[in-house]
């Protein structure tokens, strides 16, 4: 769970201060996160060569029958959804922690800014849901002026996150996005 669903979003805190503590908290969370990878760092035997590297998951999973990394194959979905329908502006695979996977984002949207509020917008939707007796969290739905945010689950510890359009065909949305997370599922299992 995360570590700030205690924060006071409701305190009157200007949404400035809040988006900057937020962003902290994440950073600090990913270099805690950065700081145990480093220290697990294993050796691993090729043949008869000793390689001595930093544990990832790109080095420990094993090979995809088509030849294509988990990380293509994440953004190759990512892609796909994007070119199926023109109302999808951004998406990205987030785990809950915040943690980016995969994403295609305008130049202008950074990457770990997005990672971080998608996994608040995902505790606090938890938070929610258990408080008011709703089960467990399938999707979320933010609707401002400008456009929609849609958080969808993609398997147990992964996020499907889709900025689209204010004047996007909904049910053509969610129908995408569900294909999409059922995609990126298979390919995190």
């Amino acid at each position: 769970m995360l570590k700030f669903l205690s924060f006071g979003f409701l305190s009157g805190t200007p949404k400035e201060d809040v988006m900057k503590n937020i962003g902290d908290m994440m950073s600090n969370q990913i270099k805690e996160k950065d700081d145990e990878d480093i220290v697990s760092s294993q050796i691993k035997n090729k043949g008869d060569e000793m390689v001595f590297g930093k544990s990832s998951v790109e080095e420990v999973s094993p090979p995809q029958m088509n030849g294509m990394s988990r990380m293509d194959e994440l953004n190759s979905v990512l892609s796909e959804l994007q070119t199926a329908s023109g109302d999808i502006d951004a998406c990205a695979v987030v785990s809950e922690d915040g943690l980016t996977m995969a994403s295609s984002l305008p130049a202008h949207m950074e990457e770990t800014s997005v990672s971080s509020m998608c996994a608040v917008m995902i505790s606090m939707g938890q938070r929610i849901s258990v408080e008011l007796s709703r089960g467990s969290v399938e999707q979320l739905f933010v609707k401002g002026e400008a456009g929609m945010v849609i958080s969808q689950y993609a398997g147990e510890h992964a996020v499907l996150m889709v900025l689209a359009r204010k004047d996007a065909k909904l049910g053509l949305i969610f129908y995408d996005i569900s294909r999409a997370a059922k995609r990126v599922q298979q390919i995190l299992s």
